[in-house]
């Protein structure tokens, strides 16, 4: 009986280890600040340990907060959840993951603000920064097969979409490029949403999916009513501006 729970943790170690398990746990909130569990970025808290709020004035929305109001443990329900399929054109084996949707995702009544770790197609990992964005945003309108998913979407959302600015950006000094667009649901006679992404690449960290390594992006967004960017953005930039990426 020791040798065969001996043996059994040995597997489960070695499957988590693979990457074949799913990642259960997104990451924790130390005194400083909340750390990704891949370690490849943490975000520092907006008014230092005392406050442990990382956007005042908004709630955060994917995890579960103990009865002090601290966030405890991230939601496992299957909308917080988020499919990659990994597969390079013509190929039909391996490379197809499951990950939490977002790694921070805050609510303001209709608008949020969030950051993603978004694993990407080996082929992708050449693509530049603007060609990446440029062709998943427009993805959305022109219903591309298989375009990264920057905002955790799945199904997609598709519509018409009018890209208003783009641009180089920096997070912790770090080369990054951002693009703000608005869109419009097809079936939905809402008015547009309008959006804006952050987007880079972390260091030399990749994203293991059984016995492969495949590149990643990191993602912060924001999405509102176009009247109301302006005053969510630079909530959201102060969020992004309190990144340390490693």
């Amino acid at each position: 009986m020791a040798l065969r729970l001996r043996c059994a943790l040995v597997l489960l170690a070695t499957l988590a280890a693979s990457g074949c398990l799913p990642q259960r746990s997104i990451g924790h909130f130390a005194d400083n600040g909340f750390y990704h569990t891949r370690d490849h970025y943490r975000v520092r808290y907006a008014d230092g340990e005392a406050s442990r709020g990382l956007v005042p004035g908004w709630d955060l929305v994917n995890f579960h907060h103990g009865e002090d109001g601290q966030p405890v443990q991230a939601r496992s329900e299957p909308q917080w959840w988020s499919g990659y399929d990994l597969r390079e054109y013509g190929v039909h084996r391996g490379r197809v993951t499951r990950a939490e949707r977002w790694d921070l995702r805050f609510a303001r009544g209709d608008d949020a603000i969030f950051s993603r770790t978004v694993p990407l197609k080996p082929s992708w990992a050449s693509y530049d920064l603007p060609t990446l964005l440029r062709y998943a945003v427009h993805a959305i309108q022109a219903r591309y097969a298989g375009a990264p998913d920057l905002l955790g979407t799945d199904e997609g959302m598709p519509g018409f979409v009018r890209v208003i600015s783009e641009g180089d950006a920096v997070v912790d000094g770090r080369p990054a490029r951002f693009i703000t667009f608005d869109h419009q649901d097809r079936q939905s006679r809402q008015s547009a949403r309008r959006v804006t992404l952050v987007a880079m690449r972390p260091g030399q960290h990749a994203w293991r999916v059984r016995r492969w390594r495949v590149p990643m992006l990191l993602v912060f967004g924001v999405v509102t009513e176009p009247g109301a960017h302006r005053e969510s953005r630079a909530d959201f930039e102060g969020l992004v501006s309190r990144v340390d990426v490693r």
